[in-house]
């Protein structure tokens, strides 16, 4: 729903509610700004040391007195220390207590496998074995024929190898 709008009396009256506003902000800025100015001041003076008035008496030739004039010291006053600082929240907190990571198994992938055979294979007498028989089998200078074998079998025979070794070592 629009309003209607502002007569010049409820215009008037808002741009003079402004002005009032600005200069009380004004004012108020101006104040702060000799508050802080005041601070300063006091912190860069340093403090006199008040001294009485010295009176003489009057003087009386025989018997000449003289006082001293009296000053008066501030009191020492003791070091302010700083209390000591407070502990981080962080260091505060208990420490969680931490889990052991459960890991289902997963069959390694072809790389891990391969990765996993060099390693082993290298220490196994069985790899060596194979290892010398094709080699006499290149000298003899026949073509070696190797059946080709499923690619599913050749993985469930490395899974057996693997596996075998596995309990190997960890058996003994």
């Amino acid at each position: 729903m629009p309003r209607a709008p502002l007569t010049e009396e409820q215009k008037n009256a808002l741009i003079e509610r402004l002005k009032k506003a600005r200069e009380a902000k004004l004012a108020e800025e101006e104040n702060k700004v000799a508050e802080k100015k005041a601070k300063i001041e006091k912190k860069s003076k340093p403090k006199e040391v008040e001294e009485e008035p010295v009176e003489v008496a009057p003087k009386v030739e025989p018997t000449p007195v003289h006082k001293e004039p009296v000053v008066k010291v501030a009191p020492i006053e003791p070091p302010v220390h700083k209390t000591p600082h407070k502990p981080s929240p962080k260091a505060t907190k208990p420490a969680k207590e931490k889990y052991a990571k459960l890991v289902f198994y997963k069959e390694p992938s072809s790389k891990k496998l391969k990765k996993m055979q060099s390693v082993l294979g290298s220490s196994s007498d069985e790899d060596e074995a194979e290892e010398k028989v094709v080699k006499s089998k290149a000298a003899v200078a026949q073509p070696v024929l190797v059946p080709k074998v499923d690619p599913n079998e050749q993985r469930k025979l490395q899974y057996q190898k693997l596996s075998n070794l596995a309990h190997h070592f960890f058996d003994n």
